[in-house]
């Protein structure tokens, strides 16, 4: 069910024709308050080949809290139009965020070819909600909160950076 509904957000959010809806078909938007705790989306954040749709509900990070003590959730697809329509005083560029809003929001092309997304279709919704255009955060683990370290050599110890040790120490 998720694959299926994450299709037709995907199609809709491109302007894209979804086969898979007839022309009188109605269209249902919710903005639900409940927030079901109990549900497990661990598993559904990753795409594979047999279930692509990384679709699940997330907490806004710039939503008020509730008097439940959480955060609005908004569906991962959905997230750039609610950040526009709700916290965006520009139209069509969403405000900044948490950095790691982005990646838990970031929709691969990958994803989003299995789910019948041109690359050229996802190019250019990017473009037009300056989305970074980048598969880069692919290597960020969200669970680790942060890159795994690269094999460069730390400058904090170089001579170059001494006089800076001498002034924060004194």
């Amino acid at each position: 069910m998720r694959n299926h509904v994450g299709h037709h957000i995907l199609f809709a959010m491109r302007n894209k024709h979804d086969p898979k809806l007839s022309p009188d078909t109605i269209q249902i938007t919710s903005n639900c308050s409940y927030h079901y705790a109990k549900m497990m989306y661990k598993a559904a954040k990753t795409s594979t080949e047999a279930s692509p749709c990384t679709n699940v509900p997330l907490q806004c990070p710039l939503c008020p809290i509730s008097k439940s003590g959480n955060r609005k959730t908004i569906w991962k697809y959905n997230a750039v139009f609610h950040l526009i329509s709700e916290h965006s005083t520009s139209g069509k560029t969403p405000p900044k965020v948490p950095p790691q809003f982005w990646i838990e929001t970031h929709i691969r092309h990958a994803e989003e070819q299995a789910l019948g997304i041109t690359d050229d279709e996802t190019s250019r919704f990017r473009t037009e909600y300056t989305i970074p255009n980048s598969d880069a955060v692919d290597g960020w683990d969200p669970e680790k909160k942060g890159r795994e370290r690269s094999d460069t050599q730390s400058t904090s110890h170089s001579v170059a950076h001494k006089h800076k040790q001498i002034k924060l120490s004194q």
